[in-house]
């Protein structure tokens, strides 16, 4: 797990961006922090500091965190 604090956005599939902030992240997924509700089980593009965006799943929520998973193989930071 690398804790990272980095800005982000989530863009759902009817084209809403939604500002983040990834706190965390592992092999398997993220810790973001959001102003909006995000539904469980909601698939989102992850657009961030990657070459191109990165399918994520909502798999828990509780207030304003929540926790993802990654859908694709994630690009390796550079």
């Amino acid at each position: 797990r690398v804790h990272l604090g980095m800005l982000a956005t989530l863009l759902d599939e009817n084209g809403l961006h939604s500002p983040i902030v990834v706190e965390n992240v592992s092999k398997d997924g993220l810790l973001i922090q959001s102003e909006r509700r995000l539904a469980i089980r909601q698939r989102y593009s992850l657009v961030s500091i990657y070459e191109e965006p990165v399918p994520v799943e909502v798999v828990w929520s509780r207030g304003r965190f929540a926790g993802a998973i990654f859908k694709d193989e994630v690009p390796v930071l550079k």
